[in-house]
């Protein structure tokens, strides 16, 4: 269905010289998309006259870097356009030029101000409040009837069942002359939605698939009356052109016999004068007293137009009721009986208004409510065009997977963030690099390619970052809207007719005070406020209460957000394949540095054996007890110090030996068998403990760090993912949010040569929390980080002392 405007048929228009075309998408340009600009706005400063038409941009003022922000470059749309030197077709939609896009920040509108007198006539805009044609109105000016040869609608009288199919058979005609072929030539801009009231007060609404429901209704009434209300200039009264023309061709409405068209300014006309509906109809089809038609018998649809500008007094209760549709009476008893159905009751009524004036009808009367709307497919398939142009090409696999925190499941598709009716507002927390915006990005993709959520009608995504710059404005919340989308004032959607998805990143940036106890509520989109309010107020579901909110933040921004506000909170993760190119990176790094550690000849190899030594009370004795060890097994397979006895787990491993006794020698031997192990692999060198929480897909990741190079960091404070990312650089390449997920082993080498103080008392339990080096290593062995992880310490027997001896789980030697 397309647009028009309101179109009142008591003013007469010039007559065009010869037919030109018109534009049919509305006081918007024909050939300018819901633009979004591509450099930043000059829509508040004076542009330059251009000697003709240029074609505007479509990206917006928002920052090439910023998720979704299309303002990009400076629209031309503010400039002012050059005369031209001969009359340009001009848009249905209303008096605005050709040239203007839809929706952008333009110069102000011609339609509140008086426009210039053309030179010559154009056709005029289906939007505006003139009608290009007059409908049905075959009279000349002195105000009586004419009989034209060639007018369709010429009757020659009767009452029969032929007379009545000549009439609507020369109804049709006529509406196909004036209305059939300009409708076939309009794009469909508006739509019709049939509004239910739900528990008295909510409202649901219904898309009007076809006319044909126009006139349908659950209680079957034998003559329906129907409004249809709508803003100035949405197109009403081309819908209403649209129904007829529907009707004439035959494709909807097959049981009406005849369609009436009424402006409610032509019957303000006839206030003074005694008429019966008999003499309206007649007048209205140009019949003379000979020949007039046994309306009764006729299934006939009414349109009224206009009632906003209606003038009679349309008293209800006072009016006497009317039933003989020859009696006189005055027009405002003819159209209260014809409304209550006293007249004429088989008869359809169709009533146009505008918001204003809908109020001049009690409810009672009205059996259904329809209101045109601004098509929203447009703006939709605008912005799902920029988005497939701006990020389908960057959607290469970054390895990354949403969980749902509370279910612990995984989020397979896009659909099931906002899965549930109850879930409004959506968490998504991840760590730094991770790949939260990658998420958000596939998620609009998948959007715009129809796959998935397609109960949404805009995406609109805005960084915390961006948003700070604005907390001293004060601004409504269509303003904020309209900036994202650049939207002129004049042509502003009706935002809450639309499902908007909000997409709210990097929380953790937000240096807005958001204080959801002292704001106030606010619910009107127009209303201005700060930026601290319009923020509460949409998470909490007072502004946009059917919009969608999806927060993305890192793990120190989470609670800025109260938790009541959140319904469902997931996380960003890696994916396996992640964790698998790690383990792999690693291997080929370690590979490369060992592959000439390995010497049958070397004296370590020949003359040192590694024993593990146990006693009767556990693999280590205290301080306070005798060291002397009740046996001693030798170690065939490095791997084997790790291995559980019985229920003892072992998480730390100390090995002793004198100085240039093979120490690192047997650490560099078990890192080249770890490395060999890459394609074999089930084969698990270290053992973990059954009840573990790794998986059996659990990847092994070893880590040899040497406390000579960790003495050089002492002074410094590193998180322990920032330690791993200053010695391994495949580490920050593989961005990792748990490494709780591998199997972990850290080698620390040389404990005598550390000079760290490892008896500090401070606890340390998250991975990314920043720290001294000493106080990472200490939490490390003794399991408050990472507690998963298994330890590897080799030091000689003089530095013992350095270690809290309960932390250690088995204790071997190289010896001699």
């Amino acid at each position: 269905m397309t647009t028009s405007t309101d179109n009142p048929v008591d003013r007469e228009r010039p007559v065009s010289p010869e037919p030109s075309n018109v534009s049919v998408r509305s006081d918007r340009s024909k050939e300018e998309p819901y633009n979004f600009k591509t450099n930043p706005s000059p829509s508040d400063r004076e542009r330059a006259v251009s000697p003709v038409p240029s074609n505007v941009s479509v990206r917006s003022d928002r920052s090439k870097e910023e998720p979704y922000n299309f303002k990009t470059e400076s629209s031309p749309s503010d400039r002012e356009r050059a005369v031209s030197p001969v009359p340009s077709n001009v848009s249905v939609r209303s008096d605005r030029s050709k040239e203007e896009p839809y929706n952008f920040k333009t110069e102000s509108s011609p339609s509140d101000r008086e426009r210039a007198i053309s030179p010559v006539p154009s056709n005029v805009s289906v939007r505006s409040d003139r009608s290009k044609e007059e409908p049905y109105n075959f009279e000349i000016e002195t105000g009586k009837p004419i009989q034209s040869e060639d007018d369709p609608l010429n009757f020659t009288g009767g009452s029969g069942k032929d007379a009545r199919s000549e009439l609507t058979a020369n109804l049709k005609k006529r509406i196909l002359k004036n209305y059939g072929h300009e409708q076939s030539q309009q794009e469909t801009n508006t739509e019709l939605y049939e509004i239910k009231t739900v528990k008295k007060k909510e409202h649901k609404q219904k898309l009007v698939q076809s006319y044909n429901e126009i006139f349908t209704h659950s209680k079957k009434n034998k003559g329906l009356k129907v409004l249809m209300k709508g803003v100035a200039g949405i197109g009403k009264t081309f819908q209403t052109r649209m129904f007829m023309v529907e009707w004439a061709k035959g494709n909807s409405n097959n049981d009406i016999d005849l369609i009436v068209s009424f402006h409610f300014s032509e019957l303000n006309s006839r206030r003074e004068k005694t008429q019966s509906m008999e003499d309206l109809l007649n007048d209205f089809f140009n019949i003379n007293q000979l020949g007039i038609p046994n309306y009764d018998k006729y299934k006939v649809a009414f349109v009224l137009d206009g009632l906003e500008m209606c003038e009679l007094h349309l008293d209800f209760e006072k009016n006497k009721d009317l039933t003989d549709i020859k009696e006189k009476a005055s027009m405002d008893v003819l159209l209260t009986n014809l409304i209550k159905g006293k007249l004429l009751p088989s008869a359809h009524l169709w009533i146009i208004s505008q918001p204003s004036g809908v109020d001049k009808i009690p409810p009672q009367y009205i059996h259904k409510v329809t209101e045109c709307q601004e098509k929203k497919h447009k703006l939709t398939a605008i912005l799902k065009k920029r988005i497939l142009s701006q990020y389908e090409k960057d959607l290469s696999q970054q390895e990354t997977e949403l969980y749902e925190i509370k279910e612990q499941k995984l989020v397979k598709i896009a659909n099931e963030i906002f899965k549930k009716n109850e879930v409004r507002a959506v968490l998504m927390k991840g760590v730094a690099g991770i790949g939260k915006t990658f998420q958000t990005k596939m998620f609009m993709v998948d959007w715009a390619k129809g796959n998935s959520n397609k109960d949404i009608d805009l995406i609109v995504s805005f960084h915390f970052s961006k948003l700070n710059s604005r907390r001293d404005q004060d601004q409504s919340m269509e303003d904020l809207l309209n900036d994202f989308f650049n939207i002129n004032q004049l042509e502003v959607p009706d935002y809450d007719k639309y499902k908007i998805a909000f997409v709210l990143d990097g929380l953790e940036k937000c240096e807005i005070n958001l204080d959801f106890v002292k704001n106030k509520d606010l619910t009107d989109i127009q209303e201005k406020a700060s930026m601290d309010v319009l923020l509460t107020n949409l998470i909490k579901g007072k502004l946009l209460p059917s919009a969608y909110l999806w927060i993305i933040s890192q793990p120190s921004g989470v609670d800025k957000i109260p938790p009541q506000y959140i319904h469902k909170v997931t996380e960003c993760q890696e994916t396996l394949k992640r964790r698998q190119r790690l383990a792999a990176n690693l291997r080929t790094r370690f590979c490369e540095k060992y592959t000439q550690v390995e010497d049958i000849d070397h004296p370590n190899q020949k003359n040192t054996e590694h024993i593990i030594k146990r006693n009767s009370t556990g693999e280590v004795n205290d301080k306070n007890k005798n060291v002397q060890t009740e046996s001693v097994t030798k170690v065939n397979a490095i791997s084997d110090i790790f291995k559980d006895k019985k229920d003892q787990t072992i998480r730390t491993v100390l090995t002793i030996g004198e100085a240039d006794i093979g120490k690192s020698f047997h650490v560099q031997k078990f890192m080249k068998e770890w490395v060999k192990s890459k394609d074999k692999l089930l084969q698990k060198h270290v053992t973990w403990t059954k009840d573990s929480v790794l998986g059996k897909d659990a990847e092994e990741l070893i880590f040899p760090l040497n406390f000579s190079k960790l003495k050089e960091k002492k002074k410094k404070k590193f998180s322990l993912v920032g330690l791993l990312n200053n010695f391994f650089e495949e580490t920050q390449e593989s961005v990792i949010s748990d490494y709780a997920k591998f199997k972990v082993l850290f080698i620390l080498d040389g404990l005598d040569a550390s000079e760290l103080s490892l008896d500090k008392g401070d606890i340390l339990t998250d991975v990314r929390e920043p720290a001294s080096v000493d106080v990472l290593l200490i939490n490390l062995i003794k399991g408050n980080l990472l507690p998963t992880a298994k330890f590897w310490i080799t030091t000689r027997p003089s530095s013992l002392e350095l270690l809290p001896v309960d932390s250690i789980d088995r204790m071997t030697e190289i010896r001699g």
